[in-house]
This record gives structure tokens, C-alpha cells and sequence, in this order.
């Protein structure tokens, strides 16, 4: 197993590898989409130098065990308000793609523990989605868990790490796709873990739909980053009605697709920054 940074430990209830930095305040909390590691962010925290960072891979990534279940947001969204109290908020939370799901909805629920909220192209459904057969997708994540482990397909997850960077992105820097980097995918749990993720991702959407109806969104500086390097007009159009609904300031970045924190890490850290002018540097 591939050695990584900081240290596994637990949050409301589940196993997470956590990586954090010492700084400034408010704290930036990094959150990555369905399948994506601290290690994406390297270049983001290190353009952050100077401010407290905090960067967790949900359990089946870097290390830790997927615990053979499909995720919830109600889930999700207790591991961040746990990791938040751990490290002291309120923080500036930074939800990229599925995560950005996850982030609005800590936001809705704990807005003690926010003061800022950057989306990074994050996910975006007007339209109700099929759940599908969740027992089947648990069934499935199991078996290329366990047939991950024959040697014959040890190269499974970093082939498919290769084929996501290679996809999502306009430039992928070195160090992306470096044997550590890769490592971190030929582990039997990160496969399953995104297969449970993926699965997932229709419910977690209804979730958020259904507070969306039952809570307000308060009012706190948020920004939309959009690439439209992907979805082209109808994505922008998407991000922009998600813009509309949280009172946010959109930026579309016309040079960057879906991994935004690879392919433009400096426009996160602007968004960031501009968060932090806003509330005041402590």
C-alpha cells in the first residue's frame, strides 16, 4: 500500500484519511467529487500558502476501508460538520463536483460552521433521476472489490484513474498521474468506494432536493466556478440557475473542464480569497 500524508482517523462514525495545514483563518475545508483525492488539490493548497487547509478522502480512498455500504448526504454531510469541529470553524468549505452536493447541504444545516462556500463545477440536476436498483449497484461494488484483488487486475483502478484525469481535464500535470498518485486507485477498497458513490449519486441528489424545500439557504459570500470545457452553453446555463438559487457570484472559466483544481487551481484560490476579503482574515 502506498504511504500518504496525514493520518486515518474517524469522523461521526466513519473512516477518513484527513490531511491538514496550519495558517491563517477561516480554515479552507477541500472537498473533492465522486472518486477524487487530496492529492488533486496539491497545487491549490500550495498556491493557500499561509492558510489553514484540510483536505479528507471519504472511506474507501487513501488508505482507509469502504464500509461496504452506499453513502447518504445525511452521511456526508455529518463527517464534514465533524471534521469542522475538529479543526475549528467556521471555515471556507470548497465542494467540488458530487461534493459540491454535500457542501450546500452542511451549509443549509450547520451555517455555524460556514462562513464562505466555493462550488466547483459542482454537480447540477434539474430533473428527477432514477435511484435504480441500489442493491444491485452494492452487489456489483463488492464484486470488483474482491476481483480487484487477482493480479490479473491489480492495474484495473489506476487504468481507470488514468482514463478519469485524461477525460476531465485539459492539461494533467505530471504529478497527477504519478505512481503514487496512481497507487492510491489499485487499492480493491477505492474501486468499490466509487462504484457506492457513483450508485449513490441519484439519491444524494433527491436528498438535497427535498431541503432545499424545508430550509432557506443563509446568507454567506458564495461563488460558483463553472468550466465549460465539457458541458459547453447548457452546462453554463445549468451552474448559472444554481448560481441564481444560492445568491452566489458565477465565474465561468472557459479553459478548464470538469477537474477545475488541476486544470485552473489559481481561480479557485482567487474565489477562495475573495471569500476571505469578505469576512475578514483572522
Amino acid at each position: 500500500m502506498t504511504c500518504v500524508p496525514g493520518e486515518i482517523t474517524t469522523l461521526a462514525g466513519r473512516e477518513v484519511h484527513l490531511l491538514t495545514t496550519a495558517g491563517s483563518r477561516p480554515a479552507v475545508v477541500l472537498a473533492g467529487g465522486c472518486g477524487v483525492p487530496f492529492s488533486f488539490w496539491d497545487e491549490v493548497v500550495r498556491l493557500l500558502d499561509g492558510r489553514a487547509t484540510a483536505r479528507m478522502d471519504r472511506p474507501g480512498l487513501a488508505g482507509t476501508r469502504w464500509p461496504d455500504t452506499l453513502p447518504t448526504l445525511a452521511a456526508e454531510v455529518a463527517t464534514l460538520a465533524a471534521l469542522v469541529d475538529r479543526i475549528g470553524g467556521p471555515v471556507i468549505m470548497v465542494g467540488h463536483s458530487m461534493a459540491g452536493l454535500q457542501a450546500e447541504a452542511l451549509v443549509r444545516l450547520r451555517p455555524d460552521l460556514v462562513c464562505g462556500l466555493v462550488l466547483v463545477d459542482s454537480s447540477v440536476e434539474w430533473r428527477t433521476l432514477r435511484t435504480g436498483p441500489l442493491r444491485l449497484w452494492l452487489r456489483l461494488a463488492r464484486l470488483v472489490r474482491w476481483a480487484a484483488q487477482l493480479p490479473v487486475l491489480d492495474h484495473l483502478g489506476s487504468l481507470a484513474a488514468r482514463i478519469m484525469v485524461i477525460s476531465q481535464t485539459g492539461r494533467a500535470a505530471p504529478s497527477i498521474l504519478s505512481r503514487p498518485t496512481l497507487q492510491l486507485f489499485r487499492n480493491p477498497q477505492a474501486l468499490a468506494m466509487i462504484i457506492a458513490e457513483q450508485a449513490s449519486y441519484p439519491a444524494q441528489i433527491e436528498e438535497l432536493r427535498e431541503l432545499r424545500e424545508r430550509t432557506a439557504m443563509p446568507v454567506i459570500p458564495t461563488v460558483v466556478l463553472t468550466a465549460a470545457g465539457d458541458g459547453g452553453e447548457r452546462w453554463v446555463v445549468d451552474q448559472h440557475r444554481l448560481s441564481v438559487l444560492l445568491a452566489a457570484r458565477q465565474i465561468v472559466l472557459e479553459d478548464a473542464r470538469h477537474l477545475v483544481m488541476i486544470d485552473r487551481p489559481d481561480a479557485v484560490v482567487a474565489a477562495v480569497r475573495s471569500i476571505g476579503q469578505t469576512e475578514g482574515d483572522q
